[in-house]
């Protein structure tokens, strides 16, 4: 691929690092930039950019590829504003599936009702159905689901740990999975992300898992394994690693705690709209430090879902305790206080982040943790105090277009250019993988992946053309 040179010549080219555009011209071979500067025609073969500008592939440090793909299916529920509108598009959509059912979606910030078992009952009769709020931690269960699986619940309200073990008993086929992946990579490249880092060890095993990542040449995908014990890493460690430039396996992902929305976020202290409650800590810091050590035994990345004060304080209770620490990545981090950010700055811990969060959940997370929204979505804090941080969209629940979570950024305080750089270099420098790290800029030396745009991005346009090593992915023509 590529294995002779080709020159793009003439366009205004983005830099992160110093944070504008330049004319800069770039040599491509064999999926790399091997060349750059103001170079001439002879002995390339040559793409006149002249009128055009470059940015380098969005990179996405935290999503779920599959769920993108999912979401454009009859199940996501995203659209709905009215629970009667909502159980008669499911009851609709139950002809063409098969049973068991799961959708995803709803919110009861805009239903203005939490779904129910009682609801199911009402509204679709005795079937085995799975209801899953928007956020992925939070569903409700229907009697019929309930009964066969020996589950006692609080009208089918099902805790994080439970939803986990029902979506394992409720598997997509392999086909499903290789058309969920297809979409999913489609709807990236279509915005212009080139890498992603995903978790998508959900309703699937890890085998079929890898067979489908491994057959996929589009997207560069670095795999996070979202495992439950210490002891799991043991049984999978052959299949980490680096597989091809388009697919890397380089650790885990725990969860710590839970969501705002669903009231399982670890708080410090209790919810504002559910006095007596702080949320969900997953794992306590004696099983924390236990995965820090197998996985700084192994060489394995150890992301973690952070989302409330009280489980970040876990997290550096524990790093500052633990004697072996491995490549760190804290995902969310939505409450952080003036102390939190200092110590993260002195441990130098890896941050990606989601900045589209305050545009949807700002409202939602004012009524859980009232005065405290001081201490939330403190991004801008982090940048400034030089934290290393990127941009993520959490996709499926929010949108994976890197445009939404620049313009929450920019509402945010950051300047455009702050942003892109987040959301390329600055995201590109998560990864514990040295090659993956070569990507998010067009530089000598960096992976060949980026977009031509045909007007200016700072106008909040969406890339004419997505080149992935060089070749173009999208519209792939």
């Amino acid at each position: 691929m590529n294995s002779e040179p080709i020159l793009f010549k003439g366009a205004k080219v983005f830099d992160p690092l110093c944070l504008r555009f330049r004319n800069l011209d770039f040599v491509v071979q064999s999926q790399k930039i091997v060349e750059t500067g103001t170079l001439s025609h002879a002995g390339y073969s040559t793409v006149n950019l002249k009128g055009y500008w470059v940015l380098p592939g969005f990179v996405d440090s935290h999503c779920h590829i599959l769920g993108v793909g999912q979401k454009e299916d009859v199940c996501n529920l995203e659209k709905f504003d009215d629970i009667h509108k909502m159980f008669e598009h499911i009851k609709h959509s139950l002809r063409s599936l098969s049973s068991p059912y799961v959708f995803r979606g709803w919110d009861e910030t805009k239903l203005g009702i939490v779904p129910s078992r009682d609801l199911i009952r009402k509204f679709l009769g005795d079937v085995e159905i799975l209801l899953i709020r928007r956020c992925g931690h939070v569903a409700v269960i229907s009697e019929a689901l309930e009964r066969k699986h020996g589950l006692h619940t609080k009208n089918g309200m099902v805790s994080e740990d439970q939803l986990s073990d029902l979506l394992q008993k409720i598997p997509h086929s392999l086909e499903s999975l290789e058309i969920y992946l297809k979409k999913g990579c489609e709807r990236a490249l279509k915005y212009g992300v080139t890498t992603i880092h995903s978790d998508d060890l959900h309703r699937t095993n890890v085998v079929k898992l890898i067979t489908i990542l491994r057959a996929q040449r589009k997207l560069r995908i670095q795999e996070e394994l979202a495992l439950k014990t210490p002891e799991d890493v043991y049984k999978l460690r052959k299949l980490f690693g680096f597989y091809s430039p388009h697919l890397t396996i380089p650790g885990i992902k725990i969860y710590l705690d839970g969501s705002l929305g669903g009231r399982t976020a670890y708080l410090e202290e209790e919810y504002s709209d559910k006095p007596g409650s702080r949320g969900v800590l997953n794992h306590t810091c004696e099983n924390l430090e236990r995965f820090l050590n197998v996985c700084a035994a192994n060489g394995l990345t150890l992301s973690i879902h952070v989302i409330g004060d009280g489980a970040l304080n876990a997290v550096l209770k524990t790093i500052y305790r633990a004697h072996r620490i491995p490549f760190i990545k804290l995902i969310h981090l939505q409450i952080t206080k003036p102390e939190h950010i200092i110590k993260l700055k002195k441990l130098r811990i890896n941050i990606t982040v989601q900045p589209g969060f305050w545009k949807s959940d700002r409202e939602m997370a004012r009524s859980r943790i009232g005065d405290r929204m001081k201490y939330a979505y403190k991004f801008r804090d982090m940048y400034l105090k030089m934290l290393k941080v990127g941009f993520s969209s959490d996709a499926p629940v929010e949108t994976i277009d890197p445009r939404y979570g620049i313009e929450a950024a920019m509402e945010l305080g950051f300047e455009w250019e702050e942003a892109v750089a987040l959301y390329t270099w600055g995201s590109a420098q998560l990864s514990s993988i040295p090659v993956f790290r070569n990507a998010g800029r067009i530089a000598k030396g960096y992976y060949a992946d980026f977009l031509i745009y045909d007007s200016d991005p700072r106008k909040m346009s969406i890339p004419a053309s997505v080149f992935v090593g060089g070749r173009e992915v999208y519209p792939g023509r």
